[in-house]
């Protein structure tokens, strides 16, 4: 298969998944447009080449790891016991792909000129390394404010921390409470590890596409 006909594949390959979850393809290929643009803008691209193809290599890794996981999720368990799984999977998913992709983003940002401020470190970061130091929620802020809000929309901030924080309960119908009061219940939370999944797959598609099928 020829560089030409394999991005052909990959593209039909998306339009049905974003069809199959309900995903704007058109926003979609924006991000495409951008992820594209900001890769072909890195003029020293010999030099960031091994930290980006060992980032989607990673990220590869991880999508694979959460296969692993819907594998056990589909065996006999209680409702509670899949409920604690699937918190467990959307923590998993936040820290794992979708950190490491937000992360992605701001390094070819920063590649190609803009400033990402470290407040805690109080320096302006340089590097995939120190990007590693930077909070979360400044790299979402960063990645937002430079268009890339359609991607960090499907993440829950909040529920990420209430399961790092085991700031909740699980009922036996599988029902989550949160410290708040708030209540999830094991559908709700379903759909959101698999928004935030898909999300994460599409991405790491195009980054695959841009980097492997020049």
């Amino acid at each position: 298969m020829n560089s030409s006909s394999g991005k052909e594949e990959i593209q039909r390959s998306r339009k049905e998944v974003c069809k199959l979850h309900g995903i704007d393809y058109q926003k979609v290929e924006d991000i495409h447009s951008k992820i594209a643009s900001l890769l072909q803008g890195i003029k020293t691209k010999t030099r960031v080449q091994k930290t980006l193809d060992e980032a989607v290599v990673g990220l590869k890794r991880g999508v694979k790891y959460l296969d692993e996981i819907n594998k056990i999720a589909s065996e006999k368990l209680t409702p509670r016991q899949k409920s604690l799984l699937d918190l467990l999977s959307y923590l998993g998913v936040s820290e794992g792909a979708f950190s490491e992709l937000t992360q992605l983003i701001t390094f070819i940002l920063v590649e190609n000129g803009h400033d990402i401020y470290d407040p805690i470190r109080t320096k302006f970061v340089k590097n995939y390394k120190g990007l590693d130091k930077v909070v979360l929620f400044i790299k979402l802020q960063f990645v937002e404010e430079h268009g890339f809000k359609f991607i960090t929309n499907v993440f829950d901030r909040e529920l990420r921390n209430c399961i790092a924080h085991l700031n909740f309960v699980i009922k036996d119908d599988g029902t989550i409470e949160k410290v708040s009061g708030e209540k999830l219940t094991k559908e709700e939370l379903s759909e959101k590890i698999r928004k935030l999944a898909v999300m994460c797959g599409i991405v790491i598609d195009i980054f695959s596409e841009e980097l492997i099928l020049k």
